[in-house]
């Protein structure tokens, strides 16, 4: 708290902290997953957490199989946040031949629309670094430090748009 606001709630410590999904880290029904994404949005899109969605998902096949889904695009939120959202699923056949996914890379990005104002960002596309959250100062939207987060506590993407938007709130960006 350098910048004399306080830090936004970690989605851990909200208070209707739920439960991790037992399936939030490892393989699972492709089409469940894509079910439980678009659900999480309409949810968000109805509370007007989220304006936009200008995410798509796409397949990358290799001989006609597909082997990767990218989760890519970018989210207009409240309080003028925008998210760049990049997640990379490894995929394979699981029971009865049917597909499954996994999320094996993350980066989530959010700042203040118009400005280059950061509020927060979540990765583990560096090769050299584990999974981590990446603060900014509220006040100037400078990067203030590096906290390294294990798997099994990493944020949903819904997770992550509700910190976002409540950081800008925070800040009074509006």
């Amino acid at each position: 708290m350098a910048d004399g606001l306080p830090d936004a709630p970690r989605p851990e410590e909200a208070s209707e902290a739920r439960p991790r999904e037992l399936w939030a880290r490892d393989w699972f029904s492709h089409q469940n997953y894509l079910d439980i994404h678009y659900s999480h949005m309409e949810r968000l899109l109805e509370e007007q957490v989220v304006l936009r969605d200008r995410t798509t998902f796409d397949e990358i096949t290799t001989r006609g199989e597909v082997v990767e889904v990218l989760l890519r695009g970018r989210l207009e939120c409240a309080h003028a946040v925008l998210i760049e959202v990049r997640k990379r699923l490894e995929v394979r056949r699981g029971r009865y031949n049917r597909r499954e996914v996994r999320a094996i890379h993350y980066s989530y990005h959010a700042w203040i629309r118009g400005t280059k104002h950061q509020l927060v960002r979540y990765d583990n596309s560096h090769d050299y670094l584990p999974p981590h959250r990446h603060k900014f100062n509220l006040a100037n939207g400078l990067e203030v430090g590096l906290e390294y987060i294990d798997l099994d506590d990493w944020p949903t993407m819904a997770d992550v748009i509700r910190e976002a938007v409540e950081l800008a709130r925070l800040a009074e960006y509006r």
